[in-house]
C-alpha cells in the first residue's frame, strides 16, 4: 500500500522517483490482490484471531474493492444467520470494520 501510494498519489520530494517502467501496473495490483485473498480470508476464522486478517483486508480492500467487498459480504450473511457459531459472527464484523472506508467511499 505504501508503495503504491508512493508511486501514485504522493507529492515530489526529495525522494528518488520511481521509473516508469518500474510501477506498479493495475494488472500487477488486481494479480496481486486475487492471489491474496483466499488466504486471507481462510485466516479470517482461524484460532489467533481475525485482527491481521481483517488488517489484511483493509489494505487489499484500499487497493481493490471491487474484489474484496463483495467476499467479506457473503460470508457476512451467513455469519449473522448462525446461532451455533457465535465466533463467526465477531471475525466477519471486524474484517466488515476493516474494509468500512472502502465500502463507503466507493474506490
Amino acid at each position: 500500500v505504501r508503495r503504491l501510494h508512493r508511486e501514485r498519489y504522493k507529492k515530489m520530494s526529495w525522494l528518488t522517483p520511481v521509473p516508469d517502467s518500474h510501477k506498479l501496473s493495475d494488472q500487477d495490483i488486481t494479480e496481486f490482490v486475487e492471489c491474496i485473498i483466499q488466504p486471507v480470508l481462510l485466516a479470517m476464522f482461524s484460532k489467533t484471531g481475525s485482527l491481521e486478517a481483517a488488517q489484511a483486508l483493509q489494505n487489499l480492500a484500499l487497493m481493490r474493492p471491487e474484489l474484496v467487498i463483495p467476499p467479506v459480504l457473503e460470508k457476512t450473511y451467513p455469519a449473522l444467520e448462525t446461532l451455533t457459531e457465535p465466533h463467526q459472527l465477531t471475525a466477519t464484523l471486524s474484517c466488515v470494520i476493516g474494509v468500512a472506508r472502502s465500502l463507503v467511499s466507493g474506490g
